[in-house]
C-alpha cells in the first residue's frame, strides 16, 4: 500500500509519462506475481540500540561514514536523549543529501523512538 505524492503547479507531459510508466510496470509486476503465486509482503525491520556514526578508512568512496547500531545503550538523563535527537537529525539530513534514503529513514524512525523515550521520561 505504498503511496507517492507528487507536488507540481501543473501536470506536465513528463509527469504523465512517468505515471503511465509506473502503471505499466505495476501491471507487469501484478501479472508476474499472479503467474508465480507470489503474495507481496511488507518488509518489517526493527532498529535496536543507538545509531552511531563511524569513519571509514580513507578508501571509502561515499560520504566517509557509515552507521552502526549499538545494542542496549542506556541514557542517563533526558538531556542526553535530546542531544542524541539533534545529532541524529543532522545525520538524517546528511544521509538524505547523499541520496541514501534508507539510512535517512532509519534515522527518522530512530528519532521517533528517542522522542517517545523523552516523552516517557519527562
Amino acid at each position: 500500500n505504498g503511496k507517492a505524492i507528487l507536488y507540481a503547479d501543473k501536470e506536465t507531459q513528463s509527469i504523465q509519462r512517468a505515471l503511465l510508466e509506473t502503471e505499466r510496470r505495476r501491471s507487469l509486476q501484478k501479472l508476474y506475481n499472479k503467474k508465480h503465486g507470489i503474495t507481496p509482503e511488507t518488509i518489517i525491520k526493527s532498529i535496536h540500540g543507538v545509531i552511531r556514526e563511524q569513519n571509514h578508512s580513507k578508501t571509502s568512496s561515499e560520504s566517509g561514514s557509515h552507521v552502526r547500531l549499538e545494542e542496549d545503550y542506556l541514557y542517563s538523563n533526558v538531556e542526553e536523549v535530546r542531544n542524541e535527537i539533534q545529532r541524529s537529525r543532522k545525520l538524517m539530513k546528511k544521509a538524505a543529501k547523499h541520496l541514501d534514503f534508507e539510512k535517512a529513514a532509519e534515522f527518522r524512525d530512530y528519532i521517533r523512538k528517542l522522542q517517545q523515550m523523552e516523552l516517557f521520561d519527562s
